[in-house]
């Protein structure tokens, strides 16, 4: 039932066209706003919703709400916002990002044959993603899983990335669960337990097998074409669990692969026992397979591995060790950095002055700094709206300083550590001091240390100890960490305590100096009119972030390329100020003044409270 007028304005938003709307209680539409053009917002009605709530940013939700809030950006799309409204009547919202990309069917379409590698890389990424799933949300099952909850996303260097969606079907399996709703197709992917609304570890296991075996030969395992939905539910499954007496097809895939999915495929007591387990042996069993021949119903041939045969693409992300007792261990690289540091930083000139006073020198000159009891700051958070600077600049401190350094992301990471692998922490932390000194640099360090107050879950708090228990004076065995982050509130306050982030950098948009000097910067070395009006294009670009005026920049170079391409000449075409003033113009600034506004307001929040706290301030501040 849809539950509001497509082109209607609710909150922020415009309302578009219904996504989903399977339930009376849930309506799924896209939506955009003056920050998104294209977004995904749930609406749950809650007083026709009767499932399981969660309190979560002073707010009663449903616990879909705060599934997505812990999965996001690692298994499931980003989270922009939630809220309620009750002008509509009871309302309960969540925004989320909108995935451009193809579902997981659409690659379960081509035959296996053709593009074997591409499928043998996705199955694993895709088991991969959901195996970050199991961790992050300990003792729960998705029980609904189904090859439609799976959109595939492609980045710049054209990996594939799988992204999982529909989370309202989650359940804990420690609480009493009600079987699925009748109105759902998705039963044949689940597991036969799962029907009767019993779930365990490995029920997952289930239904991933026969995801995984769709998408790589298009079929499933059971002729489901004699299945269909009944007058009840109840009929419906005993005529699934009737088909599912069969052993299963697996003949379309090789013999190694078949042995893990017919495992996986088979009663729960003879299943692998936890999805870890089957995890790992999909991921052997994929690395042997050899491409497979056509399709035939019996063959006596083994597969032997192919030392030849193509190996899983590596798909960026996380790929695990474990220690003798099963515990995780962190992958992080820890090198020196080389580059030309600071001098690749366009204006900023008092915020690199600070940095190199407060901690460049005390490291450079650590001998005199110890005559004299001086030490660098045991941590530092840039902050601020985003792109104005703030993983550039940590990157080109890393090259400044000459310092061992790791750049840990919220992939690399987070996802494990807010599923509680306290030891990957730990284990990061003991490599940084084995290597010291060393700089850690967590980038998006909201995403690794939330706000404790703003999530109900038991396993965060001991899980976020243990980061802050690491950081705790950790510049006394040599590790320094600098942070980065667009949302400080989000940030658990315990880590901005004295010993922990001992100065915060807000990083703002850029002032007048700052984007005269970057136009100066990315503007030298290329063919320009000799008449360009720099204090121009600087009015021009008021409110323009540092990323804004780079890719004003670079638009303008393509119109010039472009022209002297046509003309068959180079040096023909210069970039001029036409060029400029029309990529300008085109180019809409990333954040808006209600944002800039915000984002001002919580400087000044932190800056006083640091001032209470007596605490120095680096940084500088805009022209208002």
């Amino acid at each position: 039932m849809e539950l509001l007028l497509s082109g209607k304005p609710f909150d922020d938003y415009i309302i578009g066209p219904v996504l989903s709307n399977k339930y009376i209680y849930r309506t799924v539409y896209r939506v955009r706003s003056d920050d998104y053009d294209s977004a995904v917002m749930v609406i749950y009605d809650m007083n026709a919703y009767k499932g399981p709530c969660t309190n979560l940013f002073g707010m009663k939700v449903p616990v879909e709400f705060y599934y997505a809030n812990i999965l996001q950006k690692v298994v499931s799309p980003e989270v922009y916002d939630m809220g309620e409204n009750h002008r509509h009547g009871n309302l309960c919202w969540m925004c989320q990002e909108f995935i451009h990309g193809f579902d997981l069917s659409f690659f379960a379409a081509f035959p296996l044959t053709e593009i074997w590698p591409e499928k043998k890389a996705l199955a694993m990424s895709l088991s991969n993603r959901y195996l970050h799933f199991t961790r992050l949300l300990p003792g729960c099952s998705h029980a609904n899983l189904s090859i439609n909850n799976f959109l595939v996303s492609i980045d710049e260097k054209g990996r594939k990335i799988p992204v999982m969606i529909g989370l309202s079907h989650v359940v804990d399996m420690n609480e009493s669960a009600a079987p699925h709703p009748e109105n759902t197709r998705s039963m044949i992917y689940n597991a036969p337990e799962s029907l009767s609304g019993r779930y365990a570890p490995n029920s997952d296991v289930y239904s991933m097998a026969m995801i995984i075996y769709e998408l790589l030969t298009g079929d499933r395992p059971w002729r489901f074409s004699k299945w269909h939905l009944e007058s009840s539910f109840q009929k419906s499954r005993a005529t699934l669990n009737a088909l599912r007496r069969e052993p299963p097809y697996l003949l379309a895939v090789p013999k190694v692969l078949q042995e893990v999915l017919g495992k996986a495929l088979s009663d729960r007591k003879k299943r692998f026992a936890n999805y870890e387990e089957f995890n790992e042996s999909l991921a052997k069993s994929l690395k042997k397979a050899t491409r497979p021949v056509p399709r035939v119903e019996e063959s006596d041939e083994t597969d032997e591995p192919d030392d030849d045969a193509e190996e899983p693409e590596k798909d960026g992300y996380p790929r695990f060790n474990f220690n003798d007792e099963g515990h995780p261990q962190s992958k992080a690289e820890i090198e020196k950095m080389e580059g030309p540091g600071f001098q690749a930083v366009a204006g900023m000139e008092p915020l690199k002055e600070s940095l190199t006073h407060n901690f460049i020198d005390v490291l450079r000159y650590a001998d005199i700094a110890r005559t004299y009891g001086i030490q660098p700051p045991n941590g530092m958070l840039f902050y601020g709206p985003p792109g104005c600077g703030k993983t550039y600049l940590a990157s080109r401190l890393a090259e400044e300083v000459g310092i061992n350094v790791s750049f840990v992301r919220p992939s690399d990471l987070g996802s494990t550590y807010i599923h509680g692998s306290q030891s990957m922490i730990a284990d990061l932390f003991q490599k940084a001091e084995k290597s010291a000194p060393t700089l850690l640099v967590f980038d998006e360090i909201d995403a690794l240390v939330p706000s404790r107050s703003k999530v109900d879950n038991v396993s965060l708090s001991s899980e976020t100890n243990e980061f802050l228990s690491q950081m705790e004076n950790c510049s006394q065995r040599g590790i320094y960490v600098v942070g980065t982050t667009n949302r400080i509130e989000q940030i658990d306050p315990a880590i901005l305590r004295s010993g922990r982030i001992e100065e915060l950098v807000y990083i703002p948009l850029p002032d007048r100096a700052n984007r005269l000097a970057l136009f100066q910067m990315e503007l030298k070395d290329r063919p320009c009119a000799p008449d360009l009006d720099y204090d121009r294009l600087v009015d021009l670009t008021e409110h323009f972030t540092m990323s804004d005026v780079s890719y004003a920049i670079k638009k303008a170079s393509r119109k010039a390329f472009d022209l002297a391409v046509e003309m068959k000449e180079v040096g023909r075409s210069v970039i001029d100020m036409a060029m400029l003033e029309q990529a300008i113009a085109e180019t809409i600034p990333s954040v808006d003044i209600r944002a800039e506004r915000e984002y001002e307001r919580q400087r000044q929040s932190y800056e006083n409270r640091r001032a209470r706290a007596s605490l120095s301030t680096i940084g500088f501040r805009t022209n208002n």
